[in-house]
């Protein structure tokens, strides 16, 4: 009976990995996306803040304060018939009241907010039916961005592990991450831009290593010309698909993610000069002027102490304790994972995989998710829930992406042999 049961088990096991390791469809990888989409905007998980949604006052869980700037800003500028101008809007009620009203707004310049004029444009032509009853056009627009983050991780996936079932299986599970989770729909934060870099893996894995470089700046121009938090997080993602390039082929690495590097910054600069032309061409006043305004809040985004634990200290790890305690990954009602689980993984594969190349993937994570913490200490001490998602982009995709490709390996190991 044991060795029955234990031959079930190795044929299962191997239907299993037959299974896995079947090329997807291009269907099956449509229906994944749409799939992971509508989790994310269906809130699967039940990921919820009192912090994000005001005890489920508002419509998004990760940060309504931001939600409601791009809601109230789009309104304004449909109303106004005019959607290209340099400034979003605070509500007049805030922070009791987000919804929008048509006076005693405040004008927001700490951010361009491109999406805004995107939404603005589409809001005008659906017709005055948007601004008597907005929900809907909102809901549609959150959709849109929770699919867009399922497109851009699925396809990275199959870049990384081939077009095949595991890899969508792979891309399922890793947008059940809480980071994910909160932020997809957040018609501010824009995840899915932010994602991007890993998408451009399929440029590096063709070779066009010139035409990475161009993309990480035209990415970079786009992402800056929505806001400017996470940069520098967000300039390591490009080092990203370089290192896990770098695992697999001889690629110039350093050569390279050095180009794509300075060619996000160079981003940085054009999309902030371009931010301070609008403002003062809105405004009527000289360039120089328009920095108080768009630098206004700059003083929460850097490493400003104000408010906030001392780096290092017993403060400092009582509130990382408190964030690391929070759900990392969840199925409802079966599974729930807590950050600190892996964050632990994180260390042990620190130190099982130390000679390895794979090293290199959790060494760009660590730098990742730390450099935020480093160049906007204030900020991100502020914002509790942002740790998610920095969480989730650095630490949690470096787990996934290096055992997943392990698994894939020694997967073809056992098929190898198991022909011989």
């Amino acid at each position: 009976m044991a060795r029955l049961f234990k031959t079930s088990e190795h044929t299962s096991l191997a239907l299993l990995k037959h299974v896995l390791a079947a090329r997807a469809h291009p269907l099956l990888v449509l229906l994944c996306v749409l799939l992971a989409g509508v989790m994310l905007w269906g809130n699967f998980t039940m990921q919820t803040t009192k912090l994000g949604s005001h005890s489920g006052q508002y419509a998004d869980q990760f940060d309504s304060f931001s939600e409601y700037i791009v809601r109230n800003s789009t309104l304004d500028r449909i109303s106004r018939g005019d959607p290209f101008r340099a400034n979003m809007i605070k509500s007049a009620g805030y922070p009791k009241v987000f919804s929008y009203t048509a006076k005693g707004n405040s004008d927001y310049y700490s951010n361009r907010g491109l999406q805004v004029s995107v939404y603005a444009l589409l809001g005008q032509t659906l017709g005055p039916a948007v601004v008597d009853a907005p929900e809907r056009f909102f809901q549609g627009l959150r959709l849109l961005n929770c699919l867009a983050l399922a497109a851009v991780v699925t396809l990275f996936f199959c870049s990384w592990l081939g077009q095949t079932r595991f890899a969508l299986f792979c891309a399922l599970g890793s947008l059940q991450i809480t980071g994910f989770a909160l932020g997809a729909a957040n018609l501010y934060f824009q995840l899915w831009i932010m994602a991007l870099p890993m998408l451009c893996l399929g440029l590096l894995t063709r070779g066009r290593h010139l035409v990475y470089v161009l993309a990480a700046f035209l990415v970079s121009l786009l992402y800056f010309a929505v806001r400017y938090e996470f940069a520098t997080t967000f300039a390591l993602l490009w080092l990203l698909p370089v290192v896990l390039e770098s695992t697999r082929r001889g690629i110039p690495a350093l050569r390279l993610g050095a180009a794509a590097f300075i060619a996000c910054c160079a981003a940085f600069v054009v999309a902030l000069v371009l931010h301070h032309l609008a403002v003062a061409r809105e405004l009527g006043i000289p360039l120089a002027e328009a920095s108080g305004y768009v630098l206004s809040n700059m003083n929460k985004r850097l490493a400003s102490l104000d408010g906030v634990p001392l780096p290092l200290t017993p403060g400092f790890f009582a509130l990382m304790g408190a964030r690391w305690s929070h759900t990392g990954w969840a199925l409802p009602m079966l599974v729930e994972i807590k950050k600190l689980s892996f964050l632990l993984l994180f260390v042990w594969s620190f130190w099982a995989l130390r000679g390895t190349k794979a090293w290199r993937v959790l060494i760009w994570a660590g730098l990742a998710y730390a450099s935020w913490y480093v160049f906007a200490y204030q900020h991100i001490m502020w914002h509790y829930l942002y740790d998610s998602l920095l969480f989730a982009l650095t630490l949690q995709m470096a787990l996934v992406v290096i055992w997943s490709d392990r698994l894939r390996l020694s997967w073809l190991v056992c098929q190898s042999d198991d022909k011989r």
